[in-house]
């Protein structure tokens, strides 16, 4: 029997394509009927971009990939640069490039490949309502009476999880930001926006993240602000009134970036501290179904990358106990995502504080050798999927 993934978003393509490579047989099941992935820009470090290069996707994503020079921190108000990280410097000590996408490039890659692939079945319009499981199977049913059984069940269904509310785990919570995107062309651009670079700017209740996409032609920029305003939908209408109040007294150079954006668009975030069991017997989560992350250390697909890659190692003997697989994938991985959701939690702290600790953080900064900076991230960057428990 095949193996069964709720859920055809970037953690479920990517699982299906990492299990297909491993021989196994699956069924996507989708609730959705047609595919879109509107979505925002996603930086790849050189952990993501091992997990796409053990996935098979790393050339193929390539034309529509963007690989910037270096990562620059400014100071929101005055404008000032902080300090700036050399991605050359990444690419030599991690053995892989740091890479920005569009995340709607991210899945028509990891689309076509699950296409491409016989041992994979795509079912749109399947939206899981029940799961059973017995000794060696799991029977799920669609919300229209249609079930499927197969022999284990990934949830890769996202951050409203239906698979894990099944399994009795929690729902997620406001965090307290909203966060605004938009693309602008890049050739209209002025410096630094034109710098082939990723930009941070911090400030007080708010910072700004931008970085080229789409092969360089586009800006993407996302604007993340405290805001008590909550919606499951990540996907709606924004206007840059909303911003203004946040960032009236940053630099100029700002001010005028944000009003060249021709639309935005708003999504809340949200956390889930604690996330319960990963697995139930042959049921299993993976990506933000399992772990949903704040987006301060930008690691929220590559997590998902990584979740796949290693799995897939996992169930790659056909005679391994599935069940025991997901107790040992959770061992593994659980650590470093435990690791990472607390990391993005600080920074989301540390990059909008004022006053005294601001200022005690942007001396921090200026004094700190940008190569000390990078040994930070060793645990981080260094990591290979293909070798979890390394």
């Amino acid at each position: 029997m095949a193996i069964l993934i709720a859920g055809a978003g970037i953690a479920g393509l990517a699982t299906a394509v990492a299990l297909a490579q491993t021989g196994q047989s699956v069924r996507l099941l989708e609730k959705r009927s047609v595919l879109t992935e509107a979505g925002a820009g996603i930086q790849m470090g050189p952990n993501g971009v091992k997990a796409l290069a053990a996935l098979g996707l790393l050339e193929a994503l390539q034309p529509n990939a963007f690989r910037p020079e270096r990562i620059a921190v400014f100071q929101g108000r005055t404008g000032r640069r902080l300090t700036a990280i050399d991605l050359g410097d990444v690419t030599q000590r991690y053995h892989a490039p740091y890479l920005t996408v569009h995340r709607a490039d991210l899945q028509a890659a990891l689309l076509a490949a699950a296409k491409a692939s016989e041992a994979i079945t795509l079912l749109h319009d399947f939206d899981v309502a029940t799961i059973e499981q017995s000794d060696g199977t799991v029977t799920v049913r669609a919300a229209d009476g249609r079930t499927e059984t197969g022999v284990s069940l990934i949830g890769a269904d996202g951050l409203w999880s239906r698979v894990r509310q099944l399994l009795g785990g929690p729902m997620p919570k406001t965090a307290g930001y909203s966060a605004y995107r938009a693309l602008i062309p890049r050739p209209r651009l002025t410096a630094p926006f034109d710098a082939p670079q990723v930009g941070l700017w911090i400030g007080r209740d708010a910072h700004v993240v931008h970085y080229p996409v789409r092969g360089g032609e586009r800006l993407n920029i996302v604007v993340i602000v405290k805001s008590r305003v909550g919606s499951p939908d990540w996907d709606q209408p924004g206007a840059i009134a909303d911003l203004t109040p946040n960032v009236a007294r940053w630099s100029p150079a700002m001010g005028a970036l944000l009003t060249q954006a021709p639309e935005w668009r708003r999504w809340t975030l949200y956390d889930l501290p604690a996330a319960g069991q990963w697995y139930a017997g042959n049921t299993c989560l993976v990506g933000d179904a399992a772990h949903p992350l704040l987006p301060f250390l930008a690691q929220g697909a590559v997590m998902a990358l990584e979740d796949a890659v290693t799995l897939a190692g996992l169930l790659s003997n056909p005679g391994e106990n599935h069940a025991a697989a997901f107790s040992r994938f959770e061992a593994w991985r659980r650590p470093r995502l435990t690791r990472v959701a607390n990391a993005s939690r600080r920074n989301g702290s540390l990059y909008h504080q004022s006053g005294l600790v601001a200022a005690v953080r942007d001396l921090g900064l200026r004094m700190t050798n940008p190569k000390g900076l990078l040994t930070e991230y060793d645990w981080l960057f260094g990591y290979d999927p293909r070798k979890p428990a390394a």
